[in-house]
């Protein structure tokens, strides 16, 4: 089955690891599950050029505006590029359209 996604331009950040760019977004408001159930954050990271495959990284820590207040945190850019570098050594091909490659990140 092929899965067409896209991130939206409005609310996403472009940000440049070695020669790609791409767009990262984190949701402008929790879901459900984050904000009740304590579902850690989450962004998404595909590719500006190519409609290829999506980087999902999961964050070991919750948001900052969600319900529970245990164990939140913020996401920086650096954060993301290390977990775009990581998770491209760990398979992840942004030009291939082959859906959503699951990332977790680690604090390093």
């Amino acid at each position: 089955m092929n899965i067409e996604m896209s991130i939206p331009k409005k609310g996403s950040r472009k940000i440049i690891v070695g020669e790609n760019e791409f767009l990262w977004l984190i949701r402008s408001k929790p879901t459900y599950s984050q904000d009740c159930l304590g579902t850690e954050m989450t962004a998404v990271v595909e590719s500006v050029e190519l409609n290829g495959s999506i980087l999902r990284i999961t964050f070991p820590f919750l948001r900052p505006d969600a319900s529970l207040k245990l164990n939140s945190g913020g996401v920086t850019p650096y954060m993301v590029e290390q977990s775009i570098k990581n998770a491209i050594s760990q398979g992840w091909n942004p030009k291939a359209s082959n859906g959503v490659f699951e990332y977790r990140h680690t604090s390093t």
